[in-house]
């Protein structure tokens, strides 16, 4: 790998590091999974996350907090309560897809 390369897949890695950090996480996924499996264009609340996670309400919110941080999850408020949802256009996966892209072309040596 040239230079070049080398600093532009290091860069690549710093700007999704936050988003690897919060999918790497078994409690996050489990969030991911359950939104996957509601499939509610209506989002769904903090509450839904209690029996799949086994986690309190605030512990859960500091959860989707993450991931609406890096753009997984989007929020929508309805008065007083907020619903959750899978955001359908995650901004650095395009990103993550070059990484992947770039290390897969150094192990096959193009």
């Amino acid at each position: 790998m040239s230079y070049k390369n080398h600093e532009e897949l290091k860069y690549n890695f710093q700007q999704v590091s936050p988003l690897l950090i919060a999918l790497g996480d078994p409690i996050r996924q489990i969030i991911i999974m359950e939104l996957l499996k509601q499939n509610s264009c209506d989002g769904i609340q903090v509450n839904d996350f209690v029996g799949p996670t086994h986690l309190s309400r605030p512990a859960i919110s500091h959860h989707l907090k993450i991931l609406k941080d890096v753009d997984v999850i989007g929020l929508k408020k309805d008065g007083t309560k907020n619903f959750y949802y899978l955001n359908p256009t995650i901004p650095h996966l395009s990103i993550l897809k070059k990484v992947i892209d770039d290390i897969n072309s150094t192990k096959t040596g193009n």
